[in-house]
């Protein structure tokens, strides 16, 4: 769908991110009950094939699994939802690119920002699951918004790439969106450190930065302790990497967003 909103031409960065972002909310995001209910459902469907085909037919240890999942599945459906936007975010506002003079490398955040409400909204999910698992609330519960940040950091890195992924390989952007949903089981999405078999498979999990995100948002909401130093150090760093890599080539490549667009 091509974006209408126009930032003014006298706004600067900051209003014409707000303006974007606000309008992008509202032609994009349904916050009525029936939209949010529509967007946390995906999470919660998933919650329930995993809990029963992991949990129950192969016979999952962890206590609480649904809520093991949920914390997992949340911070993943952002992260992928927004990724996914990205890749037609250019394409998106190719009228503003095209006859408009506006920082273009807001465009990115853009999407991040639009999707947040959501994403906090469904945060309350997790309100019932812990009240039926009689999970207790504890003071660990503050480093949530540490790990949201970091999600948000992470996942703003991630649309600068995908945004070039999907102006100059259209073609592709279906296998990129099939390789994020293999990054959930690529990651500690199911399964504890503990329970991943062999030598090798352990670090290739650790090393994607979506386990630390996981293991952060359980260890602050289920398990009652702060997040390990590394689940806060490492996705920070491969984010500020990723984001430093990310902005530096769409720089390269944004004057000549309005030809290519």
């Amino acid at each position: 769908m091509v974006m209408t909103a126009r930032p003014r031409p006298s706004t600067g960065g900051l209003d014409a991110f707000a303006v974007l972002t606000a309008a992008r909310i509202s032609q994009e995001r349904e916050l009525s009950v029936a939209g949010v209910v529509r967007w946390i459902l995906e999470p919660l469907s998933f919650m329930v094939v995993y809990a029963v085909f992991v949990g129950a037919i192969l016979e999952q240890p962890q206590p609480a699994f649904p809520l093991f999942i949920l914390a997992a599945l949340i911070p993943f459906r952002m992260f992928t939802e927004t990724i996914n936007e990205s890749m037609t975010v250019l394409k998106g506002y190719s009228t503003i690119i095209g006859n408009r003079s506006f920082p273009r490398g807001i465009l990115p955040p853009v999407v991040v920002a639009s999707n947040v409400p959501t994403f906090l909204l469904s945060l309350l999910l997790f309100v019932p699951f812990m009240v039926l698992y009689e999970v207790p609330v504890t003071a660990t519960i503050a480093w949530l918004p540490v790990m949201i940040a970091i999600l948000l950091l992470l996942t703003t890195a991630g649309t600068y790439i995908g945004a070039l992924l999907g102006l100059y390989l259209p073609d592709f952007r279906g296998a990129i969106q099939n390789l994020l949903r293999v990054s959930f089981f690529a990651s500690t999405g199911l399964y504890t450190h503990s329970q991943i078999p062999g030598p090798t498979l352990p670090d290739l999990i650790t090393a994607n930065p979506l386990s630390s995100i996981f293991d952060g948002f359980r260890t602050s909401i289920l398990f009652g302790r702060p997040p390990n130093p590394f689940d806060l150090l490492y996705p920070t760093a491969f984010g500020l990497v990723v984001l430093a890599i990310g902005m530096t080539l769409y720089r390269w490549r944004e004057r000549e967003f309005a030809k290519e667009v």
